[in-house]
């Protein structure tokens, strides 16, 4: 292809694609990269993410200082664990914008949105790990810490049992791993030839396409089970884990282990207890009404002319 036929890409466009460039470099340091043991998290495995302040420390050295600026909002709740010990149960609902200051405001050219979420028989803890949790899945959308959603790094590495107690209801499904031998059929072998350059961005664009719809079927279910949780607290459910367990016939970790029978077996449980619930007040409002009430708790007799 000779060079007038070449693509030209505006100077602002090529500006945002170096930074985005700069933003998703891999991390040398090799402090950046946080280990946890399954022990610790309660989910049963190992994780690995990329530390809270590297991800800070990056945004700050690519963008200059006052080039980003958060916004949220914090939802906590106070739950009770399996073990009858209070608990906390943080959401933070977040945008990560990044711009620059002109004249005492904060002019805007990019944005993401993230939730985050976060388990803690501690409040502060709970509201920490919930705003760290959605601050690195904003962060990602800018490329920053990506490694943590391709597989090959875990987001969310803070312990989040302590002493023994259940961990977040709200993790999300560890992605499985492909099989060595997928892996090995999609090499291309020597003599292929190479792709083109256009061949080579529709291909890229595919694989964005799948990723960005296998990312928003994770984001469903953990909505979904988020639904879940908030109906059961809604409801009066005492102990999360076992009212769970006792649902779904056998004990589990977390709920990425849920299928979608279960879910529906919950859901199901969740509205039978809420029309309950619909039942009882509107028994307890005919009692208590002025109109049935003679004193005793009976209808009042209707006296003949």
């Amino acid at each position: 292809m000779s060079d007038s036929a070449k693509k030209v890409i505006p100077a602002e466009r090529a500006e945002l694609i170096r930074l985005y460039q700069e933003l998703a470099a891999p991390f040398k340091d090799k402090r950046a990269i946080e280990e946890t043991s399954g022990r610790l998290t309660g989910r049963g495995y190992d994780t690995t993410g990329i530390k809270y302040q590297f991800i800070v420390n990056r945004l700050n050295e690519v963008l200059g200082l006052g080039g980003f600026r958060v916004q949220r909002e914090m939802t906590v709740k106070q739950t009770a664990t399996a073990k009858g010990r209070p608990g906390y149960e943080a959401i933070c609902d977040l945008a990560l914008q990044l711009g620059e200051w002109v004249e005492g405001e904060f002019v805007v050219f990019a944005e993401a949105l993230a939730d985050g979420g976060h388990f803690s028989t501690s409040e502060a803890d709970a509201r920490k790990g919930a705003y760290t949790n959605g601050f690195k899945k904003a962060a990602a959308f800018f490329g920053v810490g990506r490694q943590a959603y391709e597989g090959t790094l875990d987001d969310d590495n803070t312990a989040q049992a302590q002493d023994g107690e259940e961990p977040s209801p709200f993790n999300e499904p560890k992605p499985e791993p492909k099989p060595a031998a997928a892996v090995r059929l999609v090499e291309k072998p020597r003599e292929t030839p190479r792709e083109t350059p256009r061949q080579e961005d529709e291909a890229e664009r595919a694989r964005a396409l799948a990723n960005a719809a296998e990312q928003a079927a994770r984001d469903r279910i953990v909505l979904r089970d988020k639904e879940i949780f908030r109906e059961a607290v809604a409801v009066g459910v005492q102990g999360y884990h076992g009212w769970a367990e006792k649902i779904i016939g056998r004990p589990y970790s977390n709920n990425s282990e849920w299928t979608e029978d279960d879910r529906c077996h919950l859901e199901e449980d969740l509205l039978a207890r809420r029309a309950k619930v619909a039942q009882m007040a509107n028994r307890e409002n005919l009692q208590n009404s002025p109109a049935l009430r003679n004193g005793s708790g009976r209808p009042v007799p209707v006296k003949q002319p």
